[in-house]
């Protein structure tokens, strides 16, 4: 479930305050509008219930592995975040200098040589080491947080010129 936190409202912690656009027109039938008709919720509506169940209820399948991403975790019911739900949990924190080094060279190195060799020592000679520390260094300075899929974005639409 990628962005699961944008699934569904259903998903997201019933313990913070109730959205303003709850009560909105479109939650309800039209038929609902009319005089001494029961007010009928919509059909098929995703509820944090059958969510729930669907993950390790009576409806779960056995023997899978299940991914789920999101991008504020704390938004998240805490139903769905519990132990025996959520096994593991993994966080993509920003790329630190040492990581766009080793991504820096590793993308610039020769391929053709065998790993081990003087494949590394052709790279310091070539000034490859000292690309890959200023470039880790000007990141650094920015003050922005790159991931590491930002760099290798960068790092691909130069593919040739790594002095770019």
């Amino acid at each position: 479930l990628e962005d699961v936190d944008l699934l569904h409202s259903a998903v997201l912690n019933r313990h913070k305050a109730v959205s303003a656009d709850e009560g909105s027109p479109g939650d309800s039938d039209q038929d609902s509008e009319k005089p001494g008709k029961p007010r009928k919720g919509r059909r098929g509506r995703l509820t944090l219930s059958c969510l729930l169940n669907a993950l390790d209820g009576p409806t779960a399948t056995t023997g899978r592995l299940l991914f789920m991403t999101t991008n504020d975790r704390d938004a998240l019911d805490p139903a769905l975040l519990r132990s025996g739900r959520i096994d593991y949990e993994l966080e993509f924190k920003p790329a630190v200098p040492e990581q766009i080094q080793r991504l820096f060279l590793r993308f610039y190195s020769d391929f053709s040589c065998p790993q081990g060799s003087n494949n590394d020592a052709k790279l310091k000679e070539g000034g490859t080491a000292d690309l890959a520390e200023r470039f880790a260094q000007s990141l650094e300075e920015s003050g922005r947080n790159f991931t590491t899929a930002d760099v290798q974005r960068h790092l691909m639409k130069r593919k040739k010129s790594p002095e770019r």
